[in-house]
């Protein structure tokens, strides 16, 4: 049964990223962007924008979408937002890579508060450990569903990577709403992540 589970892995692993760099897929003519003061580097989809100053205090860079055509996608729900974020994690001292996926879990669910802050129900949809570039590192994605209709829905995904000396790092990755037009995307720039 592990033999079947791992081959399944590998399978749909390499379907997603088919998928992701078919032609016309948004890792099709995607760039690299490096942060270095958080000291990752990530996808950025063809058309979105990057900066590093006038950022929000927790994220050290941001990347975001093309600005929305003046004619808003059919269902798009006003306030509809995308974009991807790298930062330091503020991670308390003596927290170990042991606790990578606790402190995954805790700082995205912070970040959900802060960038949705609707009352409602939050569902994990993944978590995992992998490694980058022989670094720790644990992914966490929610499903965050706001309690009254017109607020909507949220995807938010989070992956925190452990660095030299101690130091971490982390990716946010938003979409609103969770199936908006951008979720692939923001899905994508989470396929390069590298420590440079």
């Amino acid at each position: 049964m592990l033999i079947i589970a791992a081959v399944l892995v590998l399978l749909l692993g390499g379907g997603a990223v088919w998928w992701l760099t078919r032609p016309g897929g948004p890792l099709a003519a995607a760039t690299r962007f490096t942060d270095t003061r958080a000291d990752i580097s990530f996808l950025q989809p063809a058309g979105w924008t990057a900066k590093t100053e006038g950022v929000i205090e927790f994220y050290t860079s941001a990347i975001t979408p093309p600005t929305p055509r003046e004619t808003p996608r059919l269902g798009a729900a006003q306030g509809a937002m995308a974009f991807v974020a790298a930062g330091s994690a503020r991670v308390p001292p003596g927290i170990g890579a042991d606790r990578l996926a606790a402190a995954t879990e805790a700082e995205v669910a912070q970040h959900a508060e802060f960038v949705f802050p609707h009352e409602g129900t939050r569902r994990r949809t993944e978590s995992r450990s992998f490694r980058v570039d022989g670094h720790a590192a644990h992914t966490v994605a929610l499903l965050v569903r706001a309690r009254d209709p017109e607020n909507g829905t949220m995807h938010i995904r989070m992956t925190m990577v452990t660095l030299r000396d101690g130091a971490w790092a982390f990716l946010l990755g938003v979409s609103v709403p969770h199936d908006g037009e951008h979720r692939e995307d923001v899905e994508a720039a989470f396929q390069g992540i590298r420590v440079p």
